[in-house]
């Protein structure tokens, strides 16, 4: 805007035109001008920096989402690398263990039926460990994921991580001193059946996979079932 002078030159006068950087002020003396920004632009940074945060939940809901995130990102990984352990333990489910001949003396049949009871008696204590672990895993995952406790849930992964370990050292063992070879080949073949379970239980309680809820219980059913026919074996 141009301001004309009251002697009616017609000339701008110094400053009556806006600029950018420069801002006329009616209370400065005429012919003046004042360096500077626009009016409310010294709050500009401010006012971006509220409208962003207006964004974002407070403060401390900010926070228990970041944990939580973090939380199921330690999960996730414990969940994976235990699906990684039952993968590699498949192969030593397949076939029983080497053995050398047993003797048909006393001291040797003895001797056998002592490892059949020691490895049927690890089998049940392992097969209930891994049950409980992955009941465990679904009821702990059932409530908003704000308020599960992820450590407890890695802690039955775990849980389920070693005694499949462990399982498939033993099975094989006990396998190859049954006298029946079908029964060996069964008892194998559950103790893959239950891997297999108890990996497809792991993938649905992955973090990402959790609203899919009927399929985790859909693999806990699974998993019962093979642990029973193990146990039955």
């Amino acid at each position: 805007a141009v301001h004309y002078p009251e002697d009616g030159a017609g000339l701008g006068s110094e400053g009556g035109v806006a600029m950018a950087g420069v801002m006329c002020n009616a209370q400065l003396p005429p012919n003046s001008m004042q360096l500077g920004v626009f009016p409310g632009s010294e709050n500009q940074g401010m006012m971006a920096g509220t409208m962003a945060s207006g964004n974002l939940p407070p403060s401390g809901q900010l926070g228990s989402t970041t944990s939580t995130l973090a939380a199921q990102q330690v999960l996730k990984g414990n969940i994976n690398s235990t699906r990684g352990v039952i993968a590699n333990i498949m192969p030593d489910l397949q076939n029983p263990l080497n053995l050398p001949p047993i003797g048909n003396d006393p001291g040797s049949v003895s001797w056998k039926q002592n490892q059949i009871d020691l490895q049927r008696q690890n089998v049940s204590s392992q097969v209930t460990a891994i049950t409980a672990a992955a009941a465990q895993v679904v009821t702990l995952t059932s409530g908003d994921p704000a308020e599960t406790n992820y450590t407890a849930v890695g802690s039955a992964v775990s849980t389920i991580s070693s005694n499949m370990s462990e399982l498939a050292k033993g099975l094989p063992m006990l396998a190859a001193l049954l006298s029946d070879t079908n029964d060996a080949d069964k008892i194998l073949e559950a103790a893959r059946h239950l891997a297999n379970a108890a990996s497809d239980l792991l993938n649905c309680a992955l973090p990402e996979n959790l609203g899919e809820r009927n399929k985790l219980l859909e693999a806990l059913g699974r998993t019962g079932v093979a642990s029973g026919n193990l146990l039955a074996m």
